[in-house]
């Protein structure tokens, strides 16, 4: 009796913690699963209720475009083979097609066209998502758009967004300088490596760069939120 009580008290904690995972926080582990190019991980995240086309509030990014952007190309298809939409866009006007045309996979290039129906060419990449920036120019620290790739530098303090909201933290790399933490995933080279702040402890990770602003209010979040 006493074993099957404490039985059907750890399932009924597992159902309210399931229960207490917001949709938010869902989408972010399936963004990191996707991005890492985890299928089975991606599959527990879609069963377990991530929402397959939830676009990040601050960059419109989906798990979609992460796996493209990183040459995923079997989490693409499983993604696509569960209702991923291949036609959404990003802040920037880019689709989940434009990211893997960056990547040179022609399979995944043709998976992607197949599912979008795009054939032609996607237009060049607009002025707000600029290429990496040679050492000796740097862009204004503070203006109307988000800051580019390149905006911050080694040791810069910055704020960055999790899956459960912004953290504060410091950069200590930029680029494709090592591999992505301990899951062995190499960056692409629009990234940024952040130690944070909360947890000195734990090993600095890699973030893209439209997760990445500065810690202090500027012109440009009033034209990716509302309020503070």
């Amino acid at each position: 009796m006493i074993r099957r009580a404490l039985m059907l008290a750890t399932l009924l904690l597992s159902a309210t913690s399931a229960q207490s995972v917001s949709p938010e926080e869902l989408a972010g582990r399936l963004y990191r699963d996707a991005s890492d190019g985890n299928v089975q991980a991606v599959q527990a995240d879609l069963q377990g209720g991530a929402p397959v086309n939830f676009q990040l509030p601050q960059t419109r990014s989906t798990a979609l475009m992460t796996a493209a952007q990183n040459g995923r190309t079997d989490v693409v298809a499983f993604l696509l083979a569960h209702g991923a939409n291949p036609d959404l866009r990003d802040w920037h006007g880019q689709t989940a097609l434009d990211f893997a045309r960056t990547t040179g996979n022609a399979r995944l290039i043709a998976l992607l066209q197949g599912a979008s129906g795009q054939a032609t060419p996607a237009p060049t990449a607009p002025a707000a998502r600029p290429a990496t920036l040679p050492t000796a120019s740097r862009p204004a620290p503070v203006g109307t758009t988000w800051p580019g790739f390149g905006a911050f530098r080694p040791w810069d303090a910055v704020q960055f967004w999790t899956a459960t909201g912004w953290r504060a933290g410091t950069i200590t790399a930029v680029g494709a300088a090592g591999p992505r933490s301990s899951r062995g995933a190499a960056p692409t080279e629009r990234q940024y490596r952040i130690a944070q702040d909360a947890h000195p402890d734990w090993t600095p990770d890699w973030y893209d760069w439209g997760l990445v602003a500065h810690l202090s209010r500027a012109p440009y979040w009033t034209a990716f939120f509302l309020g503070d």
